[in-house]
């Protein structure tokens, strides 16, 4: 990994705890470089020496990428959850007339505000 990627990933991950809007968008890019990162470590691997440190960066690499894809589908799930306009299920998960927007009072199809 070049050196001056590592600390700028992990400058954008601090920020993002602040700025919740750059969550999903920073973890994309760390997942996507750590997988990248795996990938090279694997193509890479018979070059280790010792053997076992070759082994040992690939599994950590993974696992690190692993966590990290886990936290931005948290992450995005509840920037958009299902059902919700914009996320890939969008509005099919909705019945016919139903609304739904977090943090709001929802009511039956066809009863409007009083």
């Amino acid at each position: 990994m070049d050196a001056g990627v590592l600390p700028a990933v992990g400058l954008a991950l601090l920020a993002a705890i602040r700025r919740p809007s750059w969550r999903v968008p920073v973890l994309a890019v760390a997942t996507l470089q750590y997988g990248l990162h795996s990938l090279n470590h694997l193509l890479d691997l018979a070059k280790a020496h010792p053997a076992w440190l070759g082994w040992f960066d690939l599994l950590t690499l993974a696992a690190a990428t692993a966590m990290l894809a886990w936290l931005w589908r948290t992450a995005d799930r509840e920037v958009h959850p299902a059902g919700c306009e914009g996320h890939p299920a969008g509005r099919e998960s909705h019945t016919a007339g139903e609304e739904s927007h977090v943090g709001e009072e929802t009511l039956p199809a066809g009863e409007g505000a009083r």
